[in-house]
């Protein structure tokens, strides 16, 4: 189950953290890595797809791809 981040409030405080967590580790992160965070935990998760648009819109993070075919998977990294 996730949370829906539905004040503006709630979505700055998770891309705050989120880019936090980006800085603790320059090579880059998973986004699935990013899930369960401190302030996001339990049934307040978020999804793979929340961090990834929270993490665009913020313009502070780059994304890259890993991997190979369907293994594939998205690294973070702060700009």
């Amino acid at each position: 189950m996730t949370v829906r981040l539905a004040s503006k409030d709630q979505r700055e405080r998770a891309t705050a953290e989120l880019l936090s967590i980006l800085a603790e580790y320059p090579g880059g992160v998973r986004t699935s890595d990013l899930r369960g965070t401190p302030l996001f935990h339990g049934t307040c998760t978020l999804s793979n797809a929340q961090i990834i648009r929270l993490l665009r819109e913020s313009d502070k993070a780059e994304q890259y791809c890993g991997g190979q075919g369907a293994r594939t998977f998205s690294l973070w990294r702060l700009k």
